[in-house]
C-alpha cells in the first residue's frame, strides 16, 4: 500500500514540476507572454476594444503601432465612456473578443 501511494505521489509531483516548467518557459525570464505581431487593416481611423475584452486584473499591455511613413498615429488608453465619446463620430474597428 505504501509503495502504491509513493508512486502516485511521485507521478503527481513530476506532473506538477513539468507544468511549472512549461509555464516558466512560456512566460520567459521577464514574466511576459507575447502573442506576436497581429496585422490589422481597416478603413476606420480608430481601433477600440469593448470593456471586458481584456478581463485579467493588473494586466500590463504593451502596444507597438507601425504605420506607413509620414502618417500621424495616436495610441491612447482611457475610460470607456470617454473613449466612446472621443470616437463616436469616426469610422472605427471595434474589437469585441
Amino acid at each position: 500500500m505504501r509503495t502504491k501511494l509513493g508512486w502516485v505521489a511521485t507521478v503527481l509531483g513530476a506532473a506538477l514540476v513539468l507544468a511549472g516548467l512549461a509555464v516558466a518557459v512560456l512566460l520567459g525570464p521577464d514574466s511576459r507572454f507575447t502573442t506576436g505581431p497581429h496585422t490589422v487593416e481597416t478603413d476606420g481611423v480608430a481601433i477600440v476594444t469593448r470593456p471586458g475584452v481584456v478581463s485579467w486584473k493588473g494586466l500590463q499591455v504593451d502596444v507597438l503601432a507601425e504605420v506607413p511613413v509620414n502618417k500621424p498615429v495616436f495610441v491612447g488608453v482611457g475610460n470607456s465612456v470617454d473613449v466612446q465619446s472621443y470616437v463616436s463620430r469616426t469610422r472605427r474597428l471595434e474589437v469585441t473578443s
